[in-house]
């Protein structure tokens, strides 16, 4: 009796379909893995993006710069309680230099020598 050839002509067209799902496993794994992140960072992304947030100069620190330079106390005092709302809120630190920016606005002789331009030194530092 002679031997039958069997399985020659199967082996080069697996190898071909192996890689392919070898492909389709990886992008599979990948894509759950996003989704996965997604799902455990859907509640944290505002506190990512206030974090982030905290990291840009801001969008009103030309104003600030421009009203202190002129001597603008109500137009700083405006521009930083705008850019306060933009970051969240502020530290204790700056809540004191809003205190000392409206002294010097409402009082009625204000302090002597209040200089906007160190006021937003000190503020920038906070």
């Amino acid at each position: 009796m002679k031997p039958i050839p069997f399985g020659f002509a199967g082996f080069s067209t697996a190898s071909g379909t192996g890689v392919a799902l070898h492909w389709q496993m990886v992008g599979l794994a990948l894509s759950g893995g996003v989704v996965a992140l997604a799902v455990v960072l859907w509640g944290r992304l505002p506190a990512i993006g206030r974090g982030l947030r905290r990291l840009r100069p801001g969008p009103h620190a030309a104003a600030m710069r421009r009203a202190a330079a002129s001597g603008d106390l109500t137009g700083l005092r405006a521009a930083a309680a705008a850019h306060l709302a933009w970051r969240g809120g502020g530290g204790p630190r700056r809540q004191a230099l809003l205190r000392q920016l409206d002294h010097q606005i409402y009082a009625p002789a204000g302090a002597p020598g209040f200089d906007a331009m160190r006021w937003l030194r000190d503020w920038s530092r906070a």
